[in-house]
């Protein structure tokens, strides 16, 4: 069992979890004017005066793929989305009240680490698949049981048109982690959301090679849809109360996902400064790409199997480890410290098993906020560099770097949000 865990058996009470008395979608439609090769805009500026829960949104995306060359589809072609229905996003950016709070970069790889890492295999069996989340067991599409499931997700192909319809649901939880960390409803706050998918029409999706045609996709319509909720009566209340205080502070701790690639693909010896200040570092999280998986649509790009030696982290130019690391066992365990409650809680672990990281993602993960000096400044600037030794051939690095912030809000007051 983890810390918090423990904790609350000694300080245990019994309590009733209260519901919303009551639950309301509403619908914001995209800004964008039937223009998808510009970045979707969703302004929630006249829901404002509303009780809304963003965390629990999502956008509902409507298109279809169909081929790019002189060939069309086929009925039985295989061909989906990758990773999850989030593929299709490259950066989000989320404003409140005109304040930049979250820039995401590489959703579409960050996302499934996220899920990997975070979600436990109940879910990811059970309600993940509704999002086209699906881990796979090969990185091709030839029978690969990821993509064989994102398959069903796609509507019937429509043979007068040559093209497979969909419809995407992407839960605002899979657009940035400000929204996964989000534990409360916002009111008299203006929320913007810009999705950036121009650059993803086309590498979003896995097909069969060669016997499957390019192809890409066209969105048709979109739109955010959130809801409004309403609580008991007595919260209701209590919640007024504090409306007509005029002053309603709030505060959420979360971590944001910094994505630092080396621009071109490397090979050998990697001794790479990933940042030169790094604010509140809490984990990196290291993905070494073959160059064959990386900007292609017939392999998934998270399909990792690289196994690096000699690792090690330099912080502020001092070793992080006593010694490289240079076995499966030894990696996995700092992998481990990176799941849910650090991997110890039999009840909530993950849904990426030691095999699985081993032959199909095999992401090095690091808590680097075990440091006695971010005891006394959490939020130190910090220099980071990640050293290794790569197998034979080139890779694509990519380095994620989470990081704390701490956004401070007023429910009363918008003019007193920061972003720290």
């Amino acid at each position: 069992m983890g810390d918090s865990s423990d904790i609350e058996r000694i300080f245990q009470k019994d309590f009733t979890l209260p519901k919303y008395k009551t639950k309301r979608w509403i619908v914001v439609p995209d800004s964008n004017k039937g223009n998808y090769t510009s970045p979707l805009s969703y302004e929630c500026r006249d829901h404002k005066d509303k009780l809304v829960a963003y965390h629990n949104g999502y956008i509902k995306i409507k298109g279809y793929i169909q081929s790019t060359t002189g060939t069309d589809l086929a009925n039985n072609d295989e061909i989906a989305f990758k990773n999850g229905h989030y593929s299709i996003i490259e950066n989000c950016n989320v404003n409140l009240e005109g304040q930049e709070i979250d820039q995401s970069m590489y959703i579409y790889l960050t996302m499934t680490v996220l899920n990997l890492f975070e979600y436990s295999n109940d879910y990811a069996i059970s309600i993940a698949e509704s999002y086209g989340f699906a881990k796979d067991n090969k990185n091709v599409a030839d029978d690969n049981n990821g993509h064989a499931k994102r398959k069903l997700l796609l509507g019937k192909y429509v043979a007068a048109t040559k093209r497979y319809p969909f419809s995407l649901k992407i839960p605002t939880s899979h657009l940035s982690t400000f929204f996964r960390r989000l534990d409360f409803p916002l009111i008299n706050h203006t929320v913007k959301i810009e999705l950036n998918v121009a650059d993803r029409l086309v590498n979003c999706l896995l097909r069969a090679d060669p016997a499957v045609q390019a192809s890409k996709v066209t969105i048709e319509t979109t739109e955010l849809i959130l809801p409004v909720v309403e609580l008991p009566s007595e919260y209701e209340v209590k919640f007024m109360n504090k409306l007509a205080s005029k002053s309603f502070p709030m505060t959420l701790d979360w971590d944001q996902l910094k994505v630092y690639p080396i621009a071109n693909t490397v090979s050998g010896e990697v001794n790479s400064e990933v940042a030169s200040a790094v604010y509140g570092l809490n984990r990196l999280y290291v993905l070494a790409i073959p160059e064959d998986n990386w900007g292609k649509q017939t392999h998934v790009e998270t399909f990792i199997n690289t196994t690096l030696l000699n690792v090690n982290v330099a912080i502020d130019g001092e070793q992080f480890y006593q010694q490289n690391i240079n076995d499966d066992e030894l990696a996995y365990e700092l992998v481990k410290e990176c799941f849910n409650n650090g991997g110890i809680d039999n009840d909530k672990g993950t849904c990426l098993t030691y095999i699985e990281w081993k032959t199909c993602y095999k992401i090095y993960a690091f808590d680097l906020s075990r440091q006695k000096v971010l005891e006394a400044d959490p939020r130190k600037a910090q220099s980071l560099r990640f050293r290794c030794t790569l197998p034979a051939g080139n890779y694509k690095i990519i380095f994620i770097v989470s990081c704390n912030k701490q956004t401070k809000l007023d429910l009363c007051n918008t003019y007193n949000l920061k972003n720290i």
